[in-house]
């Protein structure tokens, strides 16, 4: 099993030029990370037993941060990517899940007032995936 949870998230503000190095890191973390990760375990992976892939991304793929305009993007692109890795490994035995957390209280950002304490994550990630054995995406 391989999983790759690869994420910076940091605050930009896209009408200050200063903010680029920070969109730059996030695609380079979030996005990179996740495409160079997969590259370079998938080979090990295909054709063992039970063999899975799991990406984190993020609830942001889907309706994005203001205050977090390039992590979100980069959590779009890695929802994305996943869509097309189940294509590429339709039988080769290799599942592809993602996993689309919420707010999750951690160290990762802080703005955290309504975030889901990490305790709870964690206990209903683990309720899903063996609650849908053959699921794709799990949103918690």
């Amino acid at each position: 099993m391989l999983v790759i949870n690869a994420g910076i998230m940091l605050p930009e503000n896209l009408l200050d030029a200063a903010s680029l190095p920070v969109a730059e890191d996030h695609v380079t973390v979030n996005l990179l990370g996740t495409i160079r990760m997969t590259y370079a375990f998938l080979p090990l992976l295909v054709g063992k037993a039970d063999a899975v892939v799991m990406k984190v991304s993020s609830a942001l793929a889907f309706v994005p941060l203001p205050a977090t305009p390039t992590y979100s993007a980069t959590k779009a692109a890695v929802h994305s990517f996943s869509h097309s890795l189940r294509g590429h490994l339709a039988g080769s035995g290799v599942r592809a899940i993602e996993v689309a957390p919420p707010g999750v209280r951690t160290t990762l950002f802080d703005q955290q007032d309504s975030a889901m304490p990490l305790e709870e994550f964690l206990d209903e990630t683990l309720a899903l995936l063996p609650a849908d054995p053959d699921g794709k995406e799990l949103v918690v």
